[in-house]
């Protein structure tokens, strides 16, 4: 494998609830997960702007009238949102992971919530530029990204 000098950028100028975690997956059903929130905190992320909760979010962090969870497809106990329950949907921000190697053939991420191409998005950074970029799927639903997974090898 080659070895690239990759971030993940979350950057969001529009706060309307994006979600992501992100997985390696060299096979469905088989995923290695490079980033959780299962910890409760932020470890290996640096977040700047003011959209960020004290903790990742959690199933229970935003339910219906009846305490039915609102997000769904969330992958383990925690998860990355940009919607802050104080600050509302007017509030800006950027999450950056630490460098890490693509040691496996792709990556697969699991994103949702609002489609605002180029203000609230992913983006995948291998040696300084971005080589694909991720906005929501329009659902409050955790999805894999569509079946396009840029190959590594």
């Amino acid at each position: 494998m080659n070895r690239y000098s990759v971030a993940l950028i979350f950057v969001l100028a529009v706060c309307a609830m994006p979600s992501a975690t992100f997985a390696q997956a060299p096979t469905p059903g088989k995923e290695t997960a490079l980033f959780d929130f299962e910890g409760g905190s932020y470890h290996g992320w640096t977040l700047t702007g003011d959209c960020w909760d004290k903790q990742p979010a959690a199933a229970n962090t935003f339910v219906d009238r009846q305490g039915k969870p609102l997000v769904t497809g969330i992958v383990g106990t925690s998860y990355l949102t940009t919607l802050n329950p104080r600050t509302g949907a007017a509030a800006q921000g950027k999450a950056v992971s630490t460098e890490f190697t693509i040691n496996k053939p792709f990556l697969t991420f699991k994103i949702g919530g609002g489609s605002y191409p180029k203000e609230a998005c992913l983006n995948l950074i291998v040696n300084g530029k971005i080589v694909r970029t991720e906005t929501g799927n329009g659902s409050a639903e955790l999805l894999p990204t569509p079946s396009k997974e840029r190959k590594f090898q």
